[in-house]
């Protein structure tokens, strides 16, 4: 399947402390929340001030061969740190266009009232890239639906951490990564039409001693048969179930759920249809220490169209 990889032009982040501050030359995109204590919180027993740090990504605009269809598109940043066992970071597309040289909290761009996808740091992932999907956002940018501003990457009100992303374009960058077909004008009668399956699937690697350990979510809108895979690779067993959801942020159970044993595998089909989608696990035993492969394997179907009368 044809590839193509974009680089951030513009990485850099925005923080409510320093809200005239320009953070361009840092090396990293920090997303999160803060705390800092005054004189006058201790002495009054006030609350700590909490503040806000965003990240900003730009795109150039990019292009695809003539006839193109965008199949996949994700998001790849590199963990440099983070605290808490799991954070959620939203994407929201921007609304406006930003200078990352001048940039500051006071002058960040205006984002959609909606996020596009959700970005899932957990632990075990600091030193390595985690990466979302972003099909949509990109399908929308390729085809002049709505502007190439960027995104904004905003983290869970609900989390008091900070995660940095490495914004080093010689080490470790930011970048997208699209992959494409090449499909023809739709069936007519007057040609023959030939079926071609399109294949494509996503791996991961869990591990955690937690309630609930889940996935990233993953959109699947483009796809008419999908099937998770998951093997359990540890010691521990666990329940395991899908999850669905309209916009990648408030999910609920499917009705499909199975138990696995020590290096048991078994296969899980969606019952319900959802936009996006993401795999659930729980150890059997409150605390355990779960460890699984999960495969998620999506086909689709593509016409090529075949003149009734070529060889």
């Amino acid at each position: 399947m044809p590839e193509k990889i974009i680089l951030a032009h513009e990485a850099v982040y925005v923080s409510e402390a320093n809200p005239e501050t320009n953070y361009l030359n840092a090396g990293r995109i920090e997303v999160g929340f803060s705390e800092y204590c005054t004189t006058d919180c201790i002495l009054k027993a006030r609350p700590a001030y909490r503040f806000e740090t965003i990240g900003l990504l730009q795109f150039l605009p990019f292009e695809l061969p003539e006839g193109s269809r965008i199949l996949n598109a994700r998001l790849h940043l590199f963990v440099n740190s983070t605290r808490t066992m799991t954070s959620c970071i939203q994407i929201y597309p921007n609304a406006q266009p930003f200078d990352g040289s001048t940039v500051s909290w006071e002058t960040k761009p205006v984002t959609a009232l909606a996020p596009v996808s959700v970005l899932l740091v957990k632990c075990q992932d600091q030193c390595s890239y985690v990466t979302c999907d972003i099909t949509q956002l990109v399908t929308n940018v390729h085809k002049g639906h709505v502007p190439g501003f960027g995104v904004s990457l905003v983290a869970d009100r609900g989390t008091l951490n900070t995660v940095r992303f490495c914004s080093d374009k010689a080490r470790h960058p930011v970048y997208a990564s699209i992959e494409y077909d090449m499909c023809c004008s739709p069936p007519c009668p007057v040609h023959a039409q030939t079926v071609e399956n399109i294949f494509y699937e996503h791996i991961f690697e869990e591990e955690a001693a937690a309630d609930a350990v889940f996935t990233q979510s993953i959109q699947v809108a483009n796809a008419q048969t999908i099937t998770f895979f998951v093997k359990n690779t540890g010691t521990f067993s666990f329940n395991f179930n899908l999850q669905i959801s309209p916009d990648g942020i408030d999910f609920s159970d499917d009705q499909q759920m199975c138990t696995l044993q020590a290096n048991e595998i078994k296969s899980v089909t969606p019952y319900l249809f959802a936009k996006y989608m993401r795999a659930c696990i729980r150890p059997v035993l409150a605390g355990g220490h779960v460890k699984a492969r999960i495969w998620c394997q999506m086909q689709t179907l593509d016409y090529t169209v075949k003149d009734q009368f070529s060889n």
